[in-house]
């Protein structure tokens, strides 16, 4: 079995397409985390077993389709992570998973609540990053004047030529709307 050093270095042995480097994160972070999950949420094991392996595989496309350059956190944790989101979503889904909230279990009082919390951020930034890039271009330059650079509505009607603030306004609320949908798509 072959040991990483840093997570930047699993990370690269991932996007170089080696699959004992995949097979690693699997074997290390399995049974911990068919623990874990089965303490938080009330499904069989297969159930938490499938959430597992298609968290591995959307790390592995996230890393090799460059969405992932550096992790603000472990790779287990992000996997973790990608993984409860999936579970969170069956839970909407099928209404048949039961959360708990004992939060005193040996193994899940070893956890860095926060580092949860930044997984969740970067699995958010991503989706966001890759919405964003798929909008019009149009879209993306009235957006990213209006929340990045923080430009008047009047700034950005001057600035891209439009013939009153109530059609930036209006072309505004589309591109979020726009946006919103996208989000939708990905998180199905």
């Amino acid at each position: 079995m072959p040991f990483y050093n840093s997570n930047m270095d699993l990370i690269s042995a991932i996007r170089q397409d080696n699959r004992k480097a995949l097979a690693y994160l699997y074997n290390k972070q399995r049974e911990h985390f068919l623990k874990w999950a089965g303490r938080r949420f009330d499904c069989d094991q297969n159930t938490l077993l499938d959430a597992f392996q298609d968290a591995i595989v959307a790390l592995y496309f996230n890393v090799k389709e460059g969405r992932i350059e550096k992790l603000e956190s472990s790779p287990e944790a992000y996997l973790f992570g990608i993984a409860k989101n999936i579970l969170l979503k069956k839970v909407t889904k099928e209404r048949r998973v039961v959360l708990s909230d004992n939060f005193k279990d040996e193994w899940f009082g070893d956890l860095d609540l926060n580092l949860y919390q930044r997984i969740e951020q970067d699995h958010r930034k991503v989706m966001m990053k890759e919405a964003f890039l798929q909008l019009k271009d149009s879209c993306r330059k009235i957006l990213q004047l209006f929340y990045f650079d923080r430009y008047s509505i009047e700034a950005i009607q001057i600035s891209l030529g439009y013939g009153s603030e109530g059609t930036v306004k209006t072309r505004k609320v589309q591109c979020m709307q726009s946006l919103k949908k996208i989000i939708e798509t990905l998180q199905e």
